[in-house]
């Protein structure tokens, strides 16, 4: 803890985030917190005020990056790549009205390529925001762009070209919604057991608990979408 202390008072945040990593912990949960809008009082009893402090500077730090990430990106200008962004503009799209207006962006495109696979567009629609919120620059453990397709199951879909080309958003779409189709006549249009075998491979047979909270995601979103457009 000495030594937490006296990182809090001489060294920046960022650094101390990559040194220390129960106060990047502590971050982490600051970071929550104020996403939800939550009594900050539930960790703070448990750090001392430097820690706590530190802890501030590292969600205030984090926060300016990822509105200066998401400003590159809409501008086209981050040359260093989808990687260094990673899931920046996707952890805190909403707050910044991100998803609205990619939602608007992509919404034709997403259309055409649900209508060219007999897919519900409410079902693309809500897959594509569960898995990126609409972020075409989007990367998690080897899964790409607007759907997270990965580059083999792509490649075993007809794709040719490169991984980095999933990011474009048309081809993402085109390999993304075919296997999600696949997925969707496998399971006989059952919503639940077509986003388990999206998420998990076509060969899924059994929901886990990550596979039941994807689908109640989808679900809420659908039924959302149902209700705005009646």
């Amino acid at each position: 803890m000495k030594s937490l202390r006296s990182a809090a008072f001489g060294i920046s945040s960022l650094v101390l985030v990559s040194t220390a990593p129960a106060l990047a912990e502590q971050a982490d949960q600051y970071e929550v917190l104020f996403q939800r809008r939550t009594d900050i009082s539930k960790i703070e009893q448990s750090v001392s005020a430097p820690t706590r402090e530190a802890a501030r500077r590292t969600v205030k730090a984090r926060t300016r990056s990822h509105q200066e990430a998401l400003a590159r990106a809409e501008a086209g200008e981050d040359r260093a790549g989808p990687r260094r962004g990673r899931n920046v503009v996707v952890k805190h799209g909403r707050a910044l009205g991100y998803v609205h207006a990619s939602r608007e962006r992509y919404r034709a495109l997403i259309a055409r390529h649900a209508k060219a696979h007999g897919l519900p567009f409410a079902l693309v629609d809500a897959v594509v925001r569960v898995e990126s919120r609409y972020n075409p620059r989007a990367y998690n453990g080897g899964a790409y762009g607007l759907m997270q397709i990965k580059y083999q199951t792509a490649r075993g879909l007809g794709y040719r070209g490169s991984a980095a080309g999933l990011y474009d958003p048309d081809t993402n779409l085109r390999y993304a919604v075919k296997y999600l189709a696949q997925a969707y006549q496998l399971s006989g249009g059952d919503t639940c057991a077509t986003v388990m075998r999206y998420q998990s491979g076509h060969y899924a047979k059994r929901m886990n608990s990550a596979n039941r909270a994807y689908c109640s995601k989808v679900r809420t979103i659908v039924a959302t979408l149902g209700s705005q457009e009646s």
